[in-house]
């Protein structure tokens, strides 16, 4: 498995993480969105949301009903609680991994946007969303990922075949 981290593809795969971060973090700043440190080091990219108007909770919970994945997050000075937060973190692992580049960059960040900017907070914790910008969010992530798919996922035949039978190898309480 270490074999791995010494092939080319796993080190563009991990200079597109750091890209893509990059990338990421900028067209967020060109939006008006506050940055914690002004962009990212790492495959890691913290916003403050707080400043847009919501919680890191509604964030949080407005783009996953998008099909966006973000975290809650505290940042430095926070005055909510951890169960709220005023930031959200995003990461490029997995949009790296399935070959997004910082040309895409762009158009995950204006769907983050277009989210962030239509939902209607009711506090800390709640919020409203239109429904029809809703569905038209969910079906260009859709559009997205059907255009840069997972490798290897679904697993062919071969390949649940092949692990159905080291499973079935393996000892008794073996790490599976």
């Amino acid at each position: 498995m270490l074999a791995q981290v010494q092939t080319p593809a796993f080190a563009a795969v991990a200079r597109r993480i750091v890209d893509d971060a990059h990338a990421l973090a900028e067209h967020l700043i060109v939006r008006g969105y506050r940055v914690l440190t002004a962009g990212s080091d790492n495959h890691i990219v913290v916003v403050d949301v707080d400043a847009a108007g919501v919680s890191g909770l509604v964030a949080e919970r407005a783009l996953e009903s998008c099909g966006i994945v973000v975290n809650k997050n505290r940042i430095p000075g926070d005055t909510k609680p951890p169960t709220v937060t005023s930031g959200i973190r995003l990461g490029t692992n997995g949009l790296a991994l399935r070959g997004l580049g910082p040309a895409e960059m762009a158009r995950c960040v204006e769907l983050i946007h277009r989210a962030l900017t239509t939902v209607q907070p009711h506090g800390d914790r709640e919020f409203a969303l239109d429904e029809g910008v809703r569905q038209e969010i969910r079906a260009e992530v859709a559009d997205l990922c059907a255009a840069f798919p997972i490798p290897g996922y679904p697993a062919s035949a071969a390949q649940r075949d092949a692990l159905q039978s080291a499973n079935a190898l393996a000892p008794v309480g073996a790490v599976r």
